[in-house]
């Protein structure tokens, strides 16, 4: 087992205060949804400077919420790199030694939430993630292909969930029509908001 310190340079996000425009684009937690992917394209801005620099997301980074409760971990993909992290995120950047998607899976595994859940800072009103307990906070290293194998897995889970909710949410509009109809057919009228 190694520490997160050792195998990723940890962070925290950008605190420069959010603009209306500007050259690059802010990431705010507000943005993602529990799962990672993006609720809408983010609508806050930063300016290009050596603060903002930093916390500029690649591909293989991973997200962690750095206060609120919850910690679900991100894995930055196409999608998110280049956005500027906020500080409402610690930015993970994984070292060779970690496969970047495995990283993301075991944060996001429920025995590893927990731990999370535990070393907060328990004085503030909003639970606030302890980053030298993060850093110290150990992971299991499996071998490279073992750690690629978990991570596709993983992968495989999230995109599974994703098809779920569509599926779900195309049920739930089959159900409100077969209703609607069935009101129309009985009454002659229409169900109306």
């Amino acid at each position: 087992m190694l520490t997160i310190s050792h195998l990723t340079d940890t962070f925290l996000g950008s605190y420069e205060k959010p603009l209306d425009e500007g050259p690059l684009t802010l990431l705010l937690p507000s943005d993602l949804d529990s799962i990672g992917r993006l609720v809408q394209p983010p609508t806050r801005f930063a300016p290009a400077n050596a603060t903002t620099k930093r916390a500029r997301l690649r591909s293989g980074d991973v997200l962690l919420p750095a206060k609120g409760g919850r910690y679900p971990a991100t894995l930055v993909t196409a999608e998110l790199a280049g956005y500027v992290a906020s500080s409402g995120f610690f930015v993970l950047r994984p070292s060779f030694e970690v496969v970047p998607a495995y990283l993301a899976a075991y944060l996001n595994h429920p025995h590893t939430q927990r731990r999370l859940q535990g070393i907060t800072n328990a004085s503030t009103t909003v639970p606030v993630l302890n980053k030298a307990a993060l850093l110290a906070t150990t992971i299991d290293l499996p071998p490279i292909p073992v750690q690629q194998r978990l991570a596709n897995l993983h992968q495989l889970w999230l995109h599974e969930q994703q098809l779920t909710e569509r599926l779900l949410q195309q049920k739930a509009m089959l159900y409100q029509q077969a209703f609607q109809e069935a009101i129309h057919t009985a009454t002659g009228s229409f169900l109306t908001a």
